[in-house]
């Protein structure tokens, strides 16, 4: 099954935070930077009024397709976890 998740309105502004905080400033601001010495997060990512890295979860499924779970792998990039093969592409630190 697939199909498109759609976001109306305007998304929110991506959440700052500060470098100086972080306990590995220099290498963790060459991901997510606004170039001002801020790592940004956006948790809503639109696209042409398409939603990316959504999970849609249904309950009650009484029956249908099997479905077998591999594992998740998750990759260390700069200062951020991309989770490859599991419901998302990215996790927060």
């Amino acid at each position: 099954m697939s199909g498109k998740i759609t976001f109306k309105g305007t998304p929110p502004a991506p959440k700052l935070f500060d470098f100086a905080k972080f306990p590995q400033q220099n290498f963790c601001s060459k991901a997510d930077s606004d170039g001002n010495g801020h790592r940004m997060l956006r948790e809503v990512k639109v696209k042409d009024g398409a939603l990316a890295d959504v999970v849609v979860y249904i309950e009650a499924i009484e029956k249908g397709k099997p479905f077998k779970f591999n594992g998740t792998d998750v990759h260390a990039d700069t200062c951020r976890f991309l989770v490859q093969g599991g419901p998302s592409t990215f996790v927060v630190w």
